[in-house]
Order: C-alpha cells, then structure tokens, then sequence
C-alpha cells in the first residue's frame, strides 16, 4: 500500500513539473536558435515595445506585424554580434552603460527619472532596458572593430555623391503660392455656367498681365496667399504648372470642381538643407558604412546556424 502511494505520488509530482515547465515554455516560449544562442519570445515583446515607443516619440505609425518582424531579424543581427563581442573579450562597465542612457534622455530632453517613467508607461522595466542599451552597444563596438578600414571614401566618391545630393535638394522645392479663385455659381454648373465663368478669369488675368489688380468682386471672386507650400500639399490641378512656372507669372485659367484659378508663383526656396564639405563627407561615410555593415551582417548570418521556430 505504502509503495502504490509513493509511486501514485512520484507520478503526480512528475505531472506536475511537466506541467510547469510546459506552462513556462508556453509564457515564454523560443522563438529562434541563433547557434548556440536562444532568443525568446520575451526578448522580442521588449523589443517591439522599445520600437513602438521609439516610433510613437518620432511620429511614425507602424503596424504590429511589421513591428515583431523587425524585432526578430534585428534581435537575430544582435545575437550574432553580442557571440562576436564575448568572443573578443569586449566588455562595458556599469558607468558606461549609465552615461549612455543619461546621453539617451538628454538628447530627448528628459531626466533619467522621466525616462523611467515613459518606460514603466509602456510596459517595460528599466532592468531591461539597461540591458538592451548595454547589448547595443557592444553590437556597435564589435561592428566598427570589424568594419575597420573597410569604409573608403575618394575625392570622386565624394564629388558623385555631392551631385546625387544638389539633384535632390533642387527638386525638394517650396513654392510662395496666391491664388485668386472665380467660383461657379452653382455645385453642379451648366455648360453655359462653365464658359461664363472662364471668361471672367480670362477678363481678370488680362488686367494683372497689365500689371493692374482688377476689382475682384465685381466679378464674385476672391484671393487667397497660400503661402510657402510644399508641391504634395497643393491641389492636383495646381501642381503641373507650380512646377515649371515662371516666378511672378500668373497662369492660364485653371479649372477645378469649384471654379476657375488664376494662380502666381510669387517665389521658390529649397525645402532641404545645403551642407558644407564636411557634411558631405560625413553623410557619404554613413551612407557606405551602412551599406557595409549590411554586407557584413549577411555574410555572418550565412556562416551561422539559425532556425526560426514555428509560431
């Protein structure tokens, strides 16, 4: 009788862990292998977390899916980094860590005691921040000891990328935009409607071709400045003209599903940012490095053991 109960109990004390450890790998579950590493699914809910707040504080909308996505490739990247710096000895000490997350909340204009909060907000501690900026960090070492002399930049890299640069800067215009509106009478205007009122937008634009500005309301009209504008702002009926238009220049009469237009390019700025030679440089070697620490990451994922479990 003794015997049966111990084996009875044994067997339910059995059960029991089973169940436990089933129920923790359910809670927590592996979500890749990473050679001889194990990324869980708790590394990538904090994860996810860190992007959707850093997205949340840069104004992005980004879909979940796309979210756990990223997570899971960029906690990949990080595992085969993090295996790299313990395998060349490269370490942090707690002051580092310390100083770079102060950096962190500088530079987002909080204290560490703010930053703490935004964290506990979203649902993570900073323990666990504290060791994601840590693994940062070293990926970022063991990155640039890798890519060392690796990056070259010359004279004619630098002038084709200055190029590239003035190309898009002078298509990134803004346009100081009036517009003098002739609106049709009705919301669904006759033939008869539509040919009036052109012509009194062609009535009026003779007058300002004389450098005169016409009473506008004895023809119902009305102006408005539109201001400095970027091109995606404006109405598509604008935006063929705005582009090519002589600055001062008032346009043929343009017709929209509330009347005609007579608009003028009063003056054009560049919406990006001119930058010295040095900024050109430093913006080339950015370019380069991420494009070699792309190439670097895939060669070590190709001579790596990496499987993604099954959802």
């Amino acid at each position: 009788m003794l015997k049966r109960i111990l084996k009875y109990s044994m067997t339910v004390s059995i059960l029991s862990i089973g169940l436990s450890i089933f129920a923790d790998q359910n809670i927590n579950r592996i979500a890749a292998i990473v050679n001889k590493d194990i990324i869980t699914q708790d590394q990538l809910d904090d994860l996810v977390k860190q992007q959707a707040m850093q997205a949340r504080a840069s104004g992005q909308s980004v879909s979940l899916q796309k979210l756990q996505q990223n997570a899971l490739n960029n906690q990949i990247d990080l595992s085969l980094q993090l295996q790299l710096a313990k395998n060349h000895g490269i370490t942090l000490t707690d002051t580092e860590v310390t100083q770079a997350i102060q950096g962190i909340a500088t530079r987002n204009h909080m204290t560490l005691d703010q930053l703490k909060q935004q964290l506990q907000n979203s649902g993570m501690s900073f323990t666990t921040y504290r060791k994601m900026i840590r693994d940062q960090i070293l990926a970022s070492q063991v990155r640039n000891m890798s890519l060392q002399g690796k990056v070259n930049i010359t004279p004619a890299d630098i002038k084709q990328f200055k190029a590239q640069y003035d190309n898009q800067l002078s298509a990134k215009k803004m346009y100081n935009v009036e517009d003098i509106l002739i609106p049709f009478a009705s919301d669904s205007p006759s033939t008869i409607e539509i040919e009036t009122t052109k012509q009194k937008a062609v009535n009026i634009l003779a007058e300002l071709e004389l450098d005169k500005m016409p009473d506008l309301t004895k023809f119902g009209a009305t102006t408005n400045d539109l201001g400095w504008t970027n091109p995606a702002d404006l109405p598509t009926a604008f935006l063929n003209y705005v582009a090519t238009a002589n600055v001062n220049t008032w346009s043929q009469p343009l017709q929209t599903e509330n009347g005609y237009h007579l608009i003028k390019v009063s003056a054009t700025k560049s919406a990006g940012k001119s930058l010295t030679d040095a900024e050109l440089k430093e913006a080339l070697f950015q370019k380069k490095y991420s494009e070699a620490a792309t190439d670097w990451l895939k060669q070590l994922r190709s001579q790596s053991y990496i499987k993604i479990m099954d959802q």
